[in-house]
């Protein structure tokens, strides 16, 4: 059993007073009962009731503190980066994709106008081509149809 003799406490405790009282000083710890006596506060409980937080640390928690807060405060920067370089890298790379993809349909569209035009061309040419042949080939044979007879003639 442990015994915090104090003048602050009235006749009626609680849980909720003894924290009041005892803030920044003791931390509460399994607390089980409570009950005031005059002007002790007595707690009662199977583990251990409360535990002395100092006020002043020594020099060693004071840097120990700092050190935590500074690897705390890497850690938190390291996250933060990783993160904001995931998420740019994301964007990049969607941005990336949309202009390839972009000059891609663009780069086929062109290919498919230079072709359909190179095609068109050159069936062109072999369809003149054809019909000056036959053309030709038609004259020729009336030409020597018609000579053929003016000398049967």
């Amino acid at each position: 059993m442990t015994t915090i003799q104090s003048s602050a406490v009235g006749k009626e405790g609680s849980k909720q007073e003894l924290a009041t009282l005892l803030y920044g000083t003791y931390e509460l710890i399994n607390i089980s009962t409570l009950y005031t006596r005059s002007r002790s506060l007595i707690i009662r409980s199977n583990a251990l009731a409360i535990r002395h937080i100092n006020h002043n640390p020594p020099q060693n928690d004071r840097q120990t503190d700092r050190q935590t807060d500074r690897q705390t405060d890497r850690q938190t920067d390291r996250q933060t980066d990783r993160q904001t370089d995931r998420q740019t890298d994301r964007q990049t790379d969607r941005q990336t994709d949309r202009q390839t993809d972009r000059q891609t349909r663009q780069t086929d569209r062109q290919t498919d106008r230079q072709t359909d035009r190179q095609t068109d061309r050159q069936t062109d040419r072999q369809t003149d081509r054809q019909t000056d042949r036959q053309t030709d080939r038609q004259k020729d044979r009336q030409t020597d149809r018609q000579t053929d007879r003016q000398i049967d003639r």
